[in-house]
C-alpha cells in the first residue's frame, strides 16, 4: 500500500487536504479516489487512509483507523559526520534512514570540502529531510530521524549534554591503539553516538577536542573508508539490537 508522510494534524473521519510533498507524490502515482493508503506523521501516527478527491493543486483524504507503529530500534545512534563531497550526503541520508539512523548531524571540519552557511546550509537541510521522509515512505518506517542543522565540529561539541548513562561515544581512527569494533560490546539498549570524519581526516586538534568530550577512538579495520561508507558499516554493525515492543494501535 502506497505510504505517504503526512505532517498535519489528522482527525479520523475528517476530510482534509494532504501537504503539498504528499499531494504530489500521491499525483505522480495517479491514485484515484478510492484509492486506499497509509499516512505516518514522523512522530509515531499511523492511519489507514482513503484518497477523496484528486485535483491538479490540491489532493483530499480522510483517514479511517489508526494503525499499529512499527518498532524502532532498541539501539539510539547518532552519526556525526564531516560532510562527503557532492551527492554522497544525500545517498548517505537516504541508506543510513533506511537502516534506522536516529538522528545525522553534518559537521564542517578543517578538512571538509563542502562549506555551506547562511541561506544555502537551510535549503540544503530541507532537502535532507525531505531524502529522509522519502526513505521513510520506502522502507516502511514510522519515524523520522533527526537532521540536524549544519554546524561546525566546535559548534557541536561545545551544545553536548552531558551524555546519558550508558550512551558510548566513538570516534573512528585508523591511528594505532584505537579499539578494534569487534572490541566494542554494547548492551542491545545503550546508545551510541558516532564521529565521522571527512575525506582528509580529523586534525590533530579536533582529535583531542573528541577526546576531551568523551569520544574513545574505534577501528573499523585496516581499510580506509569513504565516510558514507563508514557511516552505514557503523549502522550495519551495531544497529541490530532486539527491537523493542511494537506500540499498540490507538
Amino acid at each position: 500500500m502506497t505510504r505517504l508522510y503526512c505532517p498535519v494534524p489528522v482527525v479520523l473521519g475528517e476530510p482534509f487536504a494532504l501537504p503539498s510533498a504528499a499531494a504530489r507524490h500521491a499525483q505522480v502515482l495517479r491514485l484515484q479516489p478510492g484509492d486506499p493508503i497509509t499516512l505516518f506523521d514522523g512522530q509515531g501516527g499511523v492511519w489507514r487512509a482513503r484518497v477523496l478527491a484528486m485535483g491538479r493543486q490540491e489532493v483530499s483524504a480522510r483517514a479511517e483507523a489508526m494503525q499499529a507503529v512499527s518498532a524502532r530500534p532498541a539501539r539510539a545512534i547518532t552519526l556525526a559526520v564531516g560532510m562527503p563531497a557532492n551527492e554522497r550526503m544525500d545517498w548517505l541520508i537516504e541508506k543510513a534512514t533506511e537502516l534506522g539512523v536516529s538522528g545525522v548531524v553534518p559537521l564542517v571540519t578543517q578538512r571538509t570540502v563542502v562549506r555551506l552557511s547562511g541561506e544555502r546550509a537551510d535549503k540544503r537541510l530541507a532537502h535532507w529531510q525531505a531524502i529522509a521522509a522519502g526513505a521513510c515512505e520506502q522502507s516502511g518506517r514510522d519515524h523520522l530521524p533527526r537532521i540536524e542543522p549544519v554546524q561546525a565540529l566546535p559548534q557541536w561539541l561545545a551544545g553536548l549534554k552531558t551524555p546519558a548513562s550508558g550512551e558510548l561515544r566513538m570516534r573512528l581512527s585508523l591511528a594505532p591503539g584505537a579499539t578494534h569494533w569487534m572490541q566494542c560490546a554494547l548492551a542491545p539498549d545503550q546508545a551510541l553516538c558516532a564521529a565521522l570524519g571527512p575525506e582528509g581526516g580529523w586534525s590533530e586538534s579536533e582529535e583531542r577536542a573528541l577526546e576531551q568530550a568523551g569520544f574513545v577512538p574505534v577501528s573499523l579495520g585496516s581499510t580506509v573508508l569513504r565516510a558514507e561508507t563508514a557511516a552505514l558499516t557503523v549502522l550495519a554493525r551495531w544497529a541490530d539490537a532486539e527491537p523493542s515492543t511494537p506500540a499498540p494501535a490507538r
